[in-house]
């Protein structure tokens, strides 16, 4: 006996393109009608902020500019991510400074001239060249005690005696719920970082600075094999020591605390290898 058509059945009658329609689109359960029930919620809500007037072309209006915001926020899930920068294997998964970005150069000389009655600054290129040697020589910088004579100093040749400023820097770390995130270093708001201490037995198991300006430079040593002209990135910092009398710890329930080094000490400015950094810090000020 034959039916005839009847949309209250229209299953039936269009079973025999389930399979075709299942190869083109995939199964019923692989999608929801949730997404277009949102975003026709979504678009109500601009309905109390237009004029009631052409009210399609108002909102298609309201529509597109929040599109294009969130594009330009970086949620925009349809839009092609980049990475900023190629960098070498490794370097990545713990931090990234902008290298390619050689806007603010800085002339050695010059700085130090315009800085001249700046503390902070003293000594400034002996202890960057001493650096350096560390990091070109492969030297443990943990615990920088190795004094250099000025002539390995003078082997180290600084393109053009310029750095490059930058303003930031991403710190990545892993969370306690094995997410991966990254702090965000920046000398004028979010400066202080923790590192490792390179003390043998240490009273306190991290050292703790305040990070007064990131750089990087191409540098090479002028010495008599082949010149092999490398990309470092440093930060100058200025140290921070806990306070040897103040009790802490979970005996104590007290946090450690930490002060500056006293200007006057040799060792109260310095430069800090970025890959050593853990992580930034939130020091609360102690007024009391």
């Amino acid at each position: 006996k034959s039916k005839k058509f009847n949309m209250n059945t229209y299953k039936f009658h269009a079973m025999a393109d389930y399979a075709h329609s299942i190869r083109l689109f995939g199964t019923t359960d692989s999608f929801t009608s949730q997404i277009g029930e949102l975003a026709h919620r979504a678009l109500k809500a601009f309905y109390p902020l237009i004029s009631k007037l052409d009210t399609p072309a108002q909102l298609a209006k309201h529509e597109r500019r929040r599109r294009l915001l969130r594009r330009v926020a970086g949620y925009d899930s349809h839009s092609t991510k980049h990475p900023l920068l190629d960098l070498p294997v490794g370097l990545n998964d713990h931090h990234y400074i902008p290298t390619l970005c050689r806007n603010n150069p800085l002339d050695l000389f010059k700085f130090l001239r315009d800085h001249d009655n700046d503390p902070a600054v003293a000594a400034f290129i002996p202890k960057l060249k001493d650096h350096v040697l560390y990091r070109l020589r492969n030297l443990d910088i943990s615990y920088c005690d190795h004094i250099f004579t000025d002539a390995e100093r003078n082997s180290v040749i600084i393109s053009d005696n310029r750095i490059f400023s930058v303003q930031t820097m991403q710190v990545h770390y892993t969370t306690y719920d094995l997410r991966r995130e990254y702090d965000t270093i920046n000398p004028r708001t979010y400066a202080d970082v923790m590192v490792l201490s390179g003390e043998t037995r240490p009273r306190h198991p991290y050292w703790y600075a305040r990070v007064l300006g990131i750089y990087h430079m191409d540098v090479w040593l002028n010495t008599e094999g082949p010149i092999k002209r490398r990309q470092i990135e440093v930060l100058y910092v200025r140290w921070m020591a806990p306070l040897i009398d103040y009790q802490s710890g979970m005996s104590c329930a007290r946090l450690p605390k930490v002060a500056f080094v006293e200007d006057s000490d040799c060792d109260a400015f310095g430069f800090l290898n970025p890959g050593q950094v853990i992580r930034s810090t939130h020091l609360i000020p102690a007024f009391a």
